[in-house]
Parts: C-alpha cells; sequence; structure tokens
C-alpha cells in the first residue's frame, strides 16, 4: 500500500486507487467499455477500456512444472495499458478486478507448446527488473490474434 512508498521513487497510482476504492465504484467503471466486436481497432484502448471476455490464466515461472500450473477462469479487459482480472462466478462478473498486469513494455507471443495460448511477460511498474508471466488460454486462434493485438498495443502506451 501506500505506506510502503519512498520519497523520490516512481509508484503506479491505479493499483493504490483500486485498492482504496468501495466495489460500487467499479460497477460504474466497467460499464463504461468499448464494443469489442469482430474489427480488430485495438487503438481503441488509448481513450476506453476493452472487454476481452473470458479465459483460463495461470501464473508460470523459470521452474515450474507443467503440472503445478493453477488455471483458473477470469473475465479480462484492457483499460489502457493495465490488464484487468475479474473473478467470474456463472454469469457474475465481480465488480472489483482480483488483478492486473500493467502492460508497458509487456512481451507478448502465443505459447510454443499449448495450442490457443498467449504468453504475456509484464513489469510489476516501470522501473521494475522483476517479470512476471502469465499464461492466457483461449477457445481459438482468432482470438489468440485478437488478444495479442490489444495486448501489443497496451504495451506500447506510455501513459
Amino acid at each position: 500500500g501506500v505506506e510502503s512508498w519512498t520519497e523520490g521513487s516512481h509508484h503506479l497510482m491505479f493499483p493504490a486507487i483500486v485498492d482504496m476504492c468501495r466495489p460500487e465504484v467499479f460497477t460504474t467503471f466497467q460499464s463504461k467499455t468499448i464494443d469489442n466486436s469482430d474489427n480488430l481497432d485495438a487503438s481503441k484502448i488509448r481513450f476506453g477500456s476493452v472487454s476481452l471476455g473470458l479465459a483460463q490464466a495461470a501464473k508460470t515461472g523459470k521452474n515450474m512444472a507443467e503440472q503445478d500450473l493453477k488455471w483458473r477462469r477470469a473475465h479480462f479487459e484492457i483499460r489502457q495499458n493495465y490488464l484487468l482480472e475479474y473473478q467470474d462466478d456463472g454469469n457474475v462478473i465481480e465488480p472489483r478486478p482480483r488483478g492486473y498486469a500493467f502492460l508497458q513494455g509487456a512481451k507478448t507471443r502465443p505459447h510454443k507448446k499449448y495450442q490457443n495460448t498467449v504468453e504475456l511477460e509484464f513489469s510489476l511498474h516501470p522501473r521494475s527488473k522483476i517479470r512476471c508471466q502469465v499464461l492466457i488460454r483461449l477457445d481459438s486462434s482468432m482470438e489468440v490474434k485478437k488478444w495479442m493485438s490489444y495486448l501489443n498495443e497496451g504495451a506500447g502506451l506510455k501513459i
């Protein structure tokens, strides 16, 4: 939290704001998503957000074995240069994100081993040398193309 911030350091504001807000704030926040039909126009994320939909995601690491991956279903949204993950319980999407990835400078690629899976490598904040990796499993190769287009657009934003 903000109590751990040090003077003269750079900190991301969005995670702190998410942490401080009541859940009702996110109901309004989420309702302003842009329609993400089949028209790929990833530049839309500069001024709004795009709901990418449902997918399965798993955190991964350098020495993590395949059987150790813990896949979980979630709803994902890109809001400018953040990928937000929302818990999905059937037809109910929780209003507060349960996770996020800071996309500026992130790298995406189709996973070599898993079909219809995107590998996302990102930093925790702009000056962090620590890199995180997440695998995102999708339904089709068209979905992989769409997600990579939006993720790459978010990775190029410097806001």
